[in-house]
């Protein structure tokens, strides 16, 4: 009798049991990289028993626990896992959650045309069985991601849906989440008195709910529509509200921190307050590194960039900005690549170096071409046809100043005149994500 019990205490299904337990109280306790390895042998050991709900749950807490660790590769792989035994099993709910939270991932690496379409196949399961508030989340984590690839009219169809049964449904956190969304969406097209409103509206429904960190994270966009006017002044008084937010001990968010931080240098350095804005782009850095928030740091390099360039010390400029573009690079971060390259294109021309400048110039042009990203794509062409001005390609020059004309003039909008104003190279970063996964 003893025998029997000693094995059955150490059967494998009790020691995945176990390894489970342990794997919860290592998360509590902040042990996350312990944690991760006892997740995975609790999953080889429910594979061996054949038991396809345990092996997906816990498939499923791994990748969440490399989420937190900001290894996003490695979760989607975990999440995949977990979608392709739900599928099997013919369980659509989580089938739509597992889906939901690979499309996370994927957006925290930036690759939107995949969350896209993964929150598309999770819209399907949901449309079966989710509820209304499943629904919300996912049509407003859609139209995210459209908005990301410069997609606005899915966009604001997929974000006015998931508004539409949020309001209906009274789900004021839900609400804030899209009107956000939605604001910045009205911010890509200019429609900056429209934007505010909703983001008032967004700040006042967080209040509402007592949700301190949404309500910094409206005020940080709220601080760059005003930048985007052309008030920094007013701009920096919203960061400043925005990063006590994310410092407040219920909240402690670092990503938002580095934001404020990074978004208030970039009001100083509007102001030339160059020295202020170095101390702020020093610290919003050390939080990024610290947090391995790798689009983040790209983010704070090219800010750092920005700084340099103004203070006309562009060979450092130029050391950040080819690092910012490593990591956009490993990343797979085409958005954050073409505006690299083309500020590595300008700094490039003014040394001199024109046909260099134009490789890196012709590579954003192509990406921006490629994301439908338009009036940026008319920045580009303008940019190229000036080097090539420089290089004595005139021909070339009026090609590329022409189809500059022609998108501009074209553009939601209505975009000044190149000839009036130098185009924007410098972008400002508004930290603001999807809704989050599905509740698993």
């Amino acid at each position: 009798m003893e025998t029997d019990e000693r094995n059955q205490d150490t059967s494998p299904a009790i020691l995945a049991g176990n390894l489970e337990e342990q794997a919860k109280r290592c998360e509590a306790a902040g042990e996350h990289v312990h944690a991760l390895g006892l997740w995975r042998q609790a999953v080889h050991l429910w594979r061996e028993q054949g038991d396809l709900p345990r092996q997906a749950e816990c498939a499923f807490r791994t990748g969440q626990l490399h989420v937190r660790l900001k290894q996003h590769e490695q979760a989607i792989d975990c999440y995949e896992k977990a979608h392709v035994i739900h599928a099997a099993m013919g369980n659509p709910h989580d089938e739509m959650v597992s889906l939901s939270a690979m499309a996370e991932a994927y957006q925290s690496l930036r690759r939107h045309g995949e969350a896209a379409a993964i929150l598309n196949r999770a819209l399907t399961c949901c449309r079966a069985c989710g509820s209304r508030k499943d629904l919300g989340t996912l049509l407003n984590n859609i139209g995210l991601s459209y908005r990301e690839m410069h997609q606005r009219e899915q966009a604001r169809k997929y974000l006015e849906e998931a508004m539409s049964i949020r309001r209906a449904d009274g789900d004021a956190a839900g609400l804030a989440q899209t009107l956000h969304h939605l604001a910045a969406l009205l911010m890509d097209d200019r429609m900056y008195a429209e934007a505010r409103t909703l983001l008032e509206e967004a700040c006042a429904a967080h209040a509402a709910n007592a949700d301190l960190g949404g309500e910094g994270r409206t005020q940080l966009s709220i601080g760059r529509l005003l930048d985007e006017q052309g008030v920094p002044g007013k701009a920096a008084l919203y960061y400043e509200k925005a990063l006590a937010a994310a410092r407040h001990p219920a909240v402690r968010n670092a990503e938002d921190e580095a934001a404020a931080l990074h978004n208030l240098a970039g009001t100083a350095l509007a102001q030339k307050d160059f020295s202020r804005a170095r101390e702020l782009l020093q610290q919003a850095l050390d939080i990024v590194v610290a947090s391995r928030l790798r689009s983040g740091e790209a983010k704070v390099l090219y800010r750092y960039a920005q700084l340099n360039a103004a203070m006309d010390q562009n060979h450092e400029a130029l050391n950040q900005l080819f690092r910012a573009r490593k990591i956009e690079e490993e990343m797979g971060d085409h958005i954050g690549l073409a505006c690299t390259d083309e500020a590595i294109g300008v700094l490039l021309s003014g040394f001199g170096q024109h046909a260099l400048a134009c490789r890196h110039l012709d590579k954003a042009a192509r990406i921006r071409e490629r994301s439908g990203e338009f009036d940026a794509l008319a920045n580009t062409l303008q940019l190229m046809g000036r080097a090539c001005e420089a290089q004595g390609k005139h021909d070339q020059a009026r090609r590329h100043f022409q189809s500059a004309a022609f998108l501009r003039a074209n553009a939601p909008g209505g975009l000044t005149g190149f000839e009036e104003s130098d185009p924007a190279i410098w972008h400002q970063w508004d930290a603001i994500g999807s809704t989050g996964p599905l509740l698993h």
